[in-house]
This record gives structure tokens, sequence and C-alpha cells, in this order.
């Protein structure tokens, strides 16, 4: 199931998101929801949800590109299609909208660290890829860490993840490609100082 980067961000533009009932690692979504496996990093508690899926057409109007690629064929340094990056000149790094995309350092549950892209989508909320948060060896994160406005070495100020969310798909289905997205919530409200995409 391929979710438009659209309706990530419908879902955490409101810090307080109202789920729906509370369903066990065993349970199949109903057709229109995603299972969500939700962590709270402060107290390790964790819970798989159900969140609606919207298809409507407000949300089906944004435009998603989504490449041709097989299951699970997701590396480290890997660049998917020609790499036609640039870097960002660092005067433009405290202008909107590069100062709102930045680096995502995680602790694994084993203690691995891994490092990724994510941007805040909301004061508080940043979007990262599900293999960040989550990794069938190494367990699931026990801390992630946002800084933005990286171009180059990291800033001395990082925010840390409260809460994190991933896919139940994701975890359940092998860690597939068409779901590697998630979530963190930060403990401040960061984005109304560098902006956010969304």
């Amino acid at each position: 199931m391929i979710i438009p980067l659209i309706l990530i961000a419908v879902l955490l533009m409101n810090s307080h998101i109202s789920f729906a009932s509370e369903i066990s690692t065993t349970e199949v979504a109903a057709e229109n929801a995603i299972k969500l496996y939700i962590k709270d990093l402060t107290t390790g508690e964790d819970d798989i949800i159900e969140i609606e899926e919207r298809l409507d057409a407000e949300v089906m109007q944004g435009s998603a590109f989504s490449p041709t690629i097989s299951e699970n064929s997701i590396e480290p340094y890997t660049i998917i299609g020609s790499d036609d990056r640039m870097r960002i000149p660092p005067k433009l790094m405290d202008r909107y909208p590069y100062c709102c995309i930045g680096v995502v350092i995680a602790t694994l549950f084993d203690g691995t660290e891994v490092q990724g892209t994510g941007f805040l989508v909301g004061p508080d909320d940043v979007i990262t890829a599900a293999h960040v948060l989550y990794d069938p060896v190494h367990g699931p994160v026990t801390e992630a860490v946002f800084y933005p406005a990286v171009n180059g070495p990291l800033s001395s100020t990082g925010y840390k993840g409260i809460r994190i969310g991933v896919p139940g798909e994701y975890i359940d289905g092998g860690c597939k490609t068409e779901d590697d997205w998630g979530f963190f919530e930060v403990g401040t409200t960061i984005g109304n100082t560098y902006g956010y995409l969304g």
C-alpha cells in the first residue's frame, strides 16, 4: 500500500491525532485503515493502533512520485535512480524550506545507531523513513534525535523524539519499501521557529 505523502502530513498536522480503536498485532486492519506501531520514547510503552486511511479527492489531488523498485531494495547510502543531488549553499540553510529539513539520528534497541533524512511537517512532527525507526534485526528505536537545517557537520542542537509511529504493515510485512515511512514527535514546537512543510 503506497501512502501519499500528503496523507501523512494531514495525519500529523494536529499533534493530538484521534486514533481509532486499538488492535493487537495479530488482527488485520480494516480495508480503509492503516495499522500503526506507536512507541512512547519517554515511558517505553508501545502499542499497535488503527487509523483511518483518507482517500478522498482533497488528499488524492496531491502529486506523488513512486519509483519502480524491487521489494526490500533499500540499502544504506543507496540512491534510487541517478544521483542529481546538489549541496544547498550554507547561506540558504536559515531560509525556508531548507531550514526545516535535517538529519535524524536514531539508536535502535541493541544500541545500533542509524542516520536518515527528516523534515518537519508540523510544529513538533518529523517525517522520516521507517527503516530509520525500526530494523528487523536490531529492533525498534529507543531514541530519535532531529537536527534541523543540517548542511555538513551536525549542529549542537538536536531535538529528541518523544513518540514515534511506524506502519504495522512495515513491521509485519517484511519491511517492504512501499510501507517505508514513519514519523516522530519532538518535545518542543521547533516548527514554529524553523517552519514546516505541510
